[in-house]
């Protein structure tokens, strides 16, 4: 009878100890449900180790390259410290009430802005491909969009035309590109670079004017007095046209940044006069 007894006692014990036991475990998993979680999503070219620290508890938490990995922390905020680019970063993260998700990317491709002036008098669609593929609606004047730093070609219709190019779009965020507007391409400065102005010869060796039209970096109609005239023109090569002798005559010159040469206008037969003093 009395071993019976102390078998029930046992029994009693092992059930209320397995009972706390279990009710233990599951509050401390339901406790640890309902704290926050700090997450790091490493895409940077290096392992990494993120320390947390807080007023009463800190934590380390260690992710590889292209890792990701997460902890339950208790609700406070933290001092947050990681490598980062041959540096050490560190921020305030607010785990109080929310979770927080630190994502690492490579060193060339930080978080940044572009900024995009628009000259053109309509919206265009400007297209980025690098790091990441963009797809941005700029509208005329003054634009910032968020992407990842690094070198891009870029691409956008305007002004009846597809433009690309390329963009390094700086980790500072001030970096910088111009939708310049149609006008801006029509001008001859945009195709032929400065325009240098020079003195130029034409020389007219008919006994009239000439109406001579030059088409090059800019586009001329003069009259051409008989002898030696002196046009400022831009440099560059010319094509060049006439009426003399009853026809159009055409031809090509250059006019040198020196403004040396000369353009000569000659009719078929030059009338050479004699002087009256040596007649007999």
């Amino acid at each position: 009878m009395k071993n019976k007894k102390i078998f029930l006692v046992s029994l009693i014990v092992t059930l209320l100890v397995s009972s706390w036991m279990v009710t233990s475990v599951t509050a401390t998993a339901l406790s640890e449900e309902t704290l926050p979680v700090f997450k790091v999503i490493n895409n940077s070219e290096r392992d990494v180790t993120v320390i947390l620290t807080g007023p009463t508890e800190s934590y380390e938490i260690e992710v590889g390259q292209g890792k990701e990995n997460s902890i339950h922390v208790v609700r406070d905020k933290y001092w947050v410290e990681y490598p980062s680019c041959n540096d050490t970063l560190d921020f305030e993260a607010d785990l109080t009430e929310n979770n927080y998700t630190l994502q690492l990317y490579p060193c060339a491709n930080q978080p940044s802005k572009l900024q995009v002036k628009s000259h053109l008098s309509e919206d265009v669609v400007f297209e980025l491909y690098g790091y990441r593929d963009y797809e941005f609606d700029i509208e005329p004047g003054f634009n910032k969009v968020n992407l990842f730093s690094g070198n891009y070609t870029y691409s956008y219709d305007a002004c009846g035309t597809t433009f690309t190019g390329e963009v390094n779009v700086g980790k500072n965020g001030d970096s910088q590109i111009y939708l310049h507007s149609c006008e801006w391409f029509q001008d001859p400065v945009r195709v032929y670079g400065t325009l240098n102005v020079v003195s130029f010869k034409i020389i007219n060796q008919a006994s009239f004017p000439i109406y001579l039209t030059l088409i090059g970096r800019e586009n001329y109609l003069v009259t051409v007095n008989p002898g030696v005239n002196i046009y400022k023109l831009v440099t560059g090569s010319y094509k060049y046209s006439y009426y003399l002798d009853y026809k159009i005559n055409t031809g090509t010159f250059t006019v040198t940044t020196g403004g040396t040469g000369s353009l000569v206008l000659s009719p078929s037969h030059v009338y050479n006069f004699a002087d009256d003093t040596n007649l007999e």
